[in-house]
């Protein structure tokens, strides 16, 4: 039996995150509706081989169903907008099992950077 060292338990999730089109992806208004804000959202001015409009992805660490998925948004600004607010509260206020109930933010030294 080896000795327990720093990363030797971690697991990450990746999960990849469509954009939203302006208007609203399809979970918000549909698959139909959904589709149609896809093709007609031009606003990041890109354009893929076929002239449809590209939106490109977010790819995100274990955060999917707490974050993006918790609720329904109306644009990826809006959804972008929510993060920071949300890792606040994920690093700072939310208990976590693996840390015996408390935040993260507990168990980082000098988090704050007023010690050198």
């Amino acid at each position: 039996m080896h000795s327990p060292r720093c990363g030797d338990l971690v697991h990450v999730d990746v999960k990849k995150l469509g954009k939203i089109p302006a208007g609203g992806g399809w979970r918000k208004v549909g698959r139909s509706a959904g589709g149609r804000n896809a093709r007609a959202d031009k606003s990041n001015g890109e354009l893929d081989k076929y002239y449809r409009p590209v939106r490109g992805y977010h790819f995100l660490h274990t955060l999917a169903d707490e974050w993006a998925y918790a609720r329904l948004y109306t644009s990826d600004r809006e959804r972008c907008d929510e993060f920071p607010r949300w890792l606040h509260t994920y690093n700072y206020h939310r208990g976590h099992t693996a840390l015996g109930g408390q935040p993260p933010a507990t168990r980082v030294p000098n988090l704050s950077g007023q010690y050198n």
